[in-house]
């Protein structure tokens, strides 16, 4: 797949007069511009010696981050449904269980655990254990979902006063309350790579989540 790409990639900045900005060659290949990227970055000799001059490298000091790309610009059916928490049905009862993002998040949390033991696996004593302080439903509530301000993007039952509509999770007793924010981050993930595909995408994530759970856990 990325030989031919990289082929198609080649052509194309073959027959530019004015060379192509990675957004661009995304649209014209149907693929993400973070693939298009690494194909770029991991060919840059190969592209360079063709005298093929394509786009301007981005500034390594900016802060591009995926995940908040596709929860304030994305679009279609895996981000709706991962951004439709369950209690929306109440507010919308035309939605379906299966439109709503319950069964997305057992989906994210399962990437979410493989990027994870990605990134932590022979670096870390205790995978199971250190793993765990990144993917329990507190600190996706607490720092993840208030870092990207997911509830401004989630559609929930805003008329129930019992679920909460801040990022406060502090009590154990009140977990449950506020799962449908964690869940909804899940989802959100989940949807990320049900769209993109792109795994190296979903480790730039997860290591950011890491970051910020390391900075503010």
């Amino acid at each position: 797949m990325s030989q031919v790409l990289k082929e198609r990639i080649a052509r194309l900045l073959f027959e530019s007069k004015t060379g192509k900005t990675a957004d661009t060659l995304a649209r014209q290949l149907d693929v993400s511009k973070s693939t298009v990227e690494r194909i770029l970055y991991r060919n840059t000799t190969l592209f360079e010696a063709k005298n093929l001059v394509w786009y301007l490298k981005p500034d390594p000091t900016e802060d591009t981050d995926p995940f908040r790309e596709y929860l304030e610009r994305g679009s279609g059916a895996w981000r709706t449904r991962a951004l439709t928490a369950s209690s929306y049905r109440n507010v919308d009862r035309s939605i379906s269980d299966e439109e709503t993002n319950k069964e997305l998040a057992t989906y994210g949390d399962a990437v979410l655990k493989l990027a994870l033991c990605e990134l932590l696996l022979d670096r870390v004593d205790g995978l199971s254990v250190e793993k765990a302080r990144y993917e329990n439903d507190r600190v996706l509530v607490r720092v993840i979902a208030r870092h990207y301000d997911i509830l401004r993007y989630l559609r929930y039952d805003t008329r129930n006063d019992h679920i909460p509509d801040d990022y406060d999770l502090v009590k154990r007793e009140d977990d449950d309350n506020y799962k449908y924010i964690a869940t909804a981050v899940e989802a959100l993930l989940g949807a990320y790579y049900k769209e993109y595909r792109d795994y190296d995408a979903v480790l730039r994530i997860v290591s950011r989540f890491k970051e910020l759970i390391d900075q503010n856990g």
